[in-house]
């Protein structure tokens, strides 16, 4: 069923609405909320040296409190650190008390055995970071010496929240 909401719907609405012209209080429906979306580009940085993108531009989208980001990242240039790497500038603080989300990666061109399962992970540090799980030795953070050239690359999304209420990206994160 959908629903057109006007002036003079009733606040009774079933489960699809369409909204023709302006919202105002007089014609929302009382039951659920209407949830703001958000998308745009946005720029990773490593904690490590520099990286750069790997393809295309670095997607994100909001969809209320729910963010979720794309990265394709490559060319590394700290190659022999033990530092584990992690992902900067996401284009929202993340929600630190929220830590249910952990996502795939896929990575080419790493020193680990290949077949590894790759996940990715929130950090304290408001980033995103990796551990690989191997058969050998179990579970691995992804450390700057295991990029072996600088064609090593990362592709991944992850979901995280946010508790901004702002709806004005950081790090300088355009909507678009």
């Amino acid at each position: 069923m959908t629903t057109i909401i006007s002036g003079n719907t009733p606040s009774t609405i079933g489960n699809d609405t369409t909204i023709n012209g302006d919202i105002t209080a007089a014609n929302l429906p009382t039951q659920g909320s209407i949830v703001g979306y958000q998308q745009g580009l946005w720029i990773p940085t490593c904690s490590s040296g520099t990286c750069g993108p790997d393809i295309g531009p670095h997607y994100w989208w909001r969809i209320g409190n729910a963010v979720t980001v794309k990265g394709n990242i490559k060319n590394f240039s700290d190659l022999t650190s033990s530092s584990v790497v992690e992902i900067l500038g996401l284009p929202y603080p993340l929600d630190l008390t929220f830590t249910g989300f952990y996502n795939t990666a896929r990575l080419n061109q790493i020193d680990y055995t290949s077949g590894a399962a790759t996940i990715c992970y929130l950090t304290s540090n408001g980033g995103v970071s990796f551990s690989i799980q191997t058969p050998n030795t179990g579970s691995l953070s992804l450390k700057h010496s295991a990029l072996n050239t600088t064609n090593s690359a990362i592709a991944f999304t992850m979901n995280l929240l946010t508790d901004d209420t702002t709806w004005t990206p950081i790090n300088g994160a355009t909507v678009s």
